[in-house]
This record gives structure tokens, sequence and C-alpha cells, in this order.
């Protein structure tokens, strides 16, 4: 509830100085506390299951919702809420950012755009007091090293997350412990409509068992097939499907002499990454500079 209220002195009467009106705003609990959340790519799968996720979850909330498609159109309309959040979506991040960075205690923007526009995105985020998350596989090398120097500048927190499924992130740990004991590790991914292979999530499972000081796959004499897949890291193989009926399947299989040890991860939906997500959201506040990895604010 809004409460109008006007100041006007008798200086001000008397010369004819305009009449300053603010607006008060009875804040929640919720409001109050809470961190304010601006979910950049509102329209996509991972932006609407995002905005359901931080609506229904305890010290957070919606606060800004920004796409290029679907402008005007509530984010609860979007996301198949019931209720409406009376938030429509916007095309301006700068302008949403900087209409909610009076005050500020707390706000995070989250960046599913996806797009090459994300260096400037942080900085925006990080200029008006926003910590930021990136889920985004791949990101410029060069970019991420870039985005650490600006924020460490700034003391603000930003996470650059290649995945944020918690199962994925535990997957590549098990891997990593298991790698010290084989010699042989080969992963096979499954994905729908892909259109990168090896996908990035195959290939940063392979990078988390390479540097640890083991060579794979050795003796294997096919080295010059592609149909023995791709090498990635330490000479670990990858085998990538495109088939239709699931979002994700991702496999790696070490060998040792008489056993196989196979490890799976299945994603058969968008929502799989929310619990990662708000689990960021909140370390993600608390950070002063850039970390990259789900794995280093678990």
């Amino acid at each position: 509830m809004g409460f109008l209220s006007c100041v006007m002195t008798p200086r001000e009467a008397t010369i004819g100085l305009p009449v300053f009106c603010s607006i008060t705003m009875s804040a929640s609990p919720r409001s109050s506390n809470s961190i304010k959340v601006v979910v950049n790519g509102a329209c996509s799968p991972l932006g609407k299951a995002a905005i359901s996720a931080i609506t229904k979850a305890r010290g957070m909330e919606i606060a800004g919702v920004v796409d290029t498609s679907c402008v005007g159109v509530d984010a609860a309309e979007v996301a198949g809420l019931e209720e409406p959040l009376e938030l429509p979506i916007s095309k301006d991040l700068i302008m949403v950012l900087g209409s909610l960075s009076q005050g500020l205690s707390s706000g995070v923007m989250v960046d599913f755009s996806g797009g090459s526009d994300v260096y400037e995105n942080v900085k925006q985020a990080t200029a008006f007091g926003f910590r930021s998350i990136v889920p985004m596989e791949n990101l410029d090398i060069d970019k991420v090293a870039a985005l650490s120097t600006f924020c460490s500048k700034a003391s603000m927190g930003c996470l650059i997350a290649p995945t944020l499924s918690i199962a994925s992130v535990l997957l590549q740990q098990a891997a990593a412990s298991a790698a010290f004991y084989y010699k042989s590790a080969e992963i096979v991914e499954s994905h729908q409509n892909a259109n990168e292979f090896p996908s990035g999530e195959a290939a940063l499972l392979a990078k988390s068992i390479s540097g640890l000081g083991q060579l794979f796959n050795t003796k294997d004499s096919s080295e010059g097939s592609p149909a023995r897949g791709a090498i990635v890291g330490d000479g670990v193989r990858i085998h990538s499907l495109s088939l239709p009926g699931i979002l994700s399947k991702t496999s790696i299989h070490f060998s040792g002499p008489g056993e196989i040890l196979s490890l799976e991860h299945n994603m058969s939906d968008v929502n799989a990454w929310m619990p990662g997500l708000l689990i960021a959201i909140r370390r993600v506040v608390k950070l002063q500079s850039l970390v990259y990895g789900l794995e280093k604010v678990l």
C-alpha cells in the first residue's frame, strides 16, 4: 500500500515554487529483507523456470525481468504462475538496474541471455550495485579474466557457472576421484537439438579429470579415426549423440583390468538447474570477486 505526501513551505507558496510530493510504500518483511533478483533473458526456458523458482523461494524475490521478446507481458504470465507479479518484461536492462539501485542492500542479476553482451551486462550490473550470476558454457577465457579484474576492483561478487546442475557438479567430483585409479576413460553424451560437439558440459567433465597426472587411453591405436570420438584434455574420449526425447544425458566410463566403473547423470527438465541457482543467489551476495564454477560456492 502507498501513501502520498506533499510538502509546501510558506516561502514556496509565496514565490510559486513547485510542490514536491513523495510516495512512501509500506513494505512487507519479505520485500525489505529479501535479495532482489533481476532476471535477464526472462523469456528463455531457463528464465521462465528461474522466475517461478525465485518467486517461491524464501529470502529472495523477483525485482526486475528483462528480455527482447515478450516485452510488456507480466512475468507471472511468462512463467506460468497463477498470481500476477505486476512486473512487465522490459527490454532495457540498464533502465531496470538503475530504477532498483537506489537504497539497494542486496541485489543479484542472473543473465540467461547467453549472448555476446554478457561482459557489458555484468559491468552494468556491478556499476549499479548488483552481484551477477552468468550460467554460460564456454565463455571466452579473456572475457572471464577481464571480468575478474573488473569485479575485484569493484569488490563485487560474480559467479560464472558453466552449469548450475548440482548433480553435474557431483559427477565431476566423483569422476575426479576415480580418475587416479584408471588408465582408460570415455564419455558418452546425448542431447536433443544439440548444436555443439562435444557439448560444454562433456568437455568440462573431461577437463575435470585432466591435469591430475594421469594420461588416458594411451594404448588406443585409433587416434586418427573420427568414429572414436573427440579427444579432450589428457586423452579423454567424448562420443556425442544428438537424439530427441531427453534433454541431457552424460555418462563417463572408466576401465581397468576386469572391471568398468560407469557414472551417469540424466537431466530431463530445466528445473534441474533451479536448486543450484537458488544456492548461487544466496552465496554470490557474500562474494567480493569473481568465482568460476558452481562447485566453488556449494
